[in-house]
């Protein structure tokens, strides 16, 4: 018997780390809004909204056609695309789910583009639990012609250089085998007493090095207006095929 206890330690500190280290915990996705005339112009296509200021600015140019929402920025916070001028309309585009692992938070995101016929600025502005100190890697969904294998093609990188940085700049990749996707969660207002927020548990180059600053802002009620439904794009001209912007399969450089 205690010959077997050194090995069942030795298994205990193998297997055990492993489990802890690759362990993913969703995060609830609590609304979204999305927009096809945005005027609002980032330095970057991807990037995350944590102060009330910046939020207020995007606001007023995100060419949404609702009532600006009361965000607690202590609680949550916004993922913003916005790609620019394009033919395709991108409204069918979403979150398909969003975890945390290895001290990052994985988006991945499954692209639905229409063509139509005149050029489009959307904007897709989504509402997660805030994060800090942690890296977000940008994932696009792939799937191949004979629609059997769905894959994650990484595609931007968000890393966080608000303080003293000990991590290495390594890109954490998507475990292909999962199927759990995000809570969508829309509520027409969050109750006014903070409560920890509810959860699920379930090496590339660097192309990008943005930088990610949090700043305190003032506690107010979070309250969340229901996006509306896109109207129906306009049909496109046959000869009409590609996007002379991103070309005929979204593939974005950085």
């Amino acid at each position: 018997m205690q010959k077997t206890r050194p090995i069942l330690l030795f298994l205990f500190l193998l297997f055990v780390p492993h489990f802890l280290f690759s362990q993913q915990i969703y995060l609830p996705i609590y609304n979204e809004w999305k927009s096809n005339r945005c005027n609002y112009k980032p330095e970057r296509p991807f990037s995350i909204i944590k102060d009330l200021n910046e939020f207020h600015s995007f606001w007023s140019e995100s060419g949404i056609d609702e009532k600006e929402p009361t965000l607690d920025f202590d609680r949550f916070m916004v993922f913003l695309w916005i790609p620019g001028k394009t033919l395709f309309d991108f409204t069918e585009t979403q979150i398909d789910r969003a975890y945390l692992s290895n001290d990052s938070c994985l988006i991945l995101m499954n692209f639905k583009k229409k063509p139509t016929a005149t050029w489009l600025k959307p904007v897709i502005a989504t509402i997660l639990p805030k994060q800090t100190n942690i890296d977000y890697f940008i994932f696009e969904k792939v799937i191949d012609v004979n629609k059997k294998i769905e894959e994650w093609k990484h595609i931007y990188s968000l890393w966080d250089m608000t303080g003293k940085r000990e991590r290495h700049f390594n890109v954490v990749q998507v475990e292909n085998k999962q199927t759990a996707k995000s809570e969508f969660i829309v509520n027409e207002s969050f109750p006014g007493k903070k409560e920890p927020l509810q959860t699920t548990t379930t090496n590339k180059p660097i192309q990008n090095a943005d930088v990610i600053q949090t700043e305190p802002v003032k506690n107010e009620p979070l309250t969340i207006i229901k996006p509306t439904k896109p109207t129906k794009p306009t049909p496109i001209p046959v000869l009409m095929e590609e996007d002379t912007l991103f070309g005929s399969e979204f593939d974005i450089t950085f």
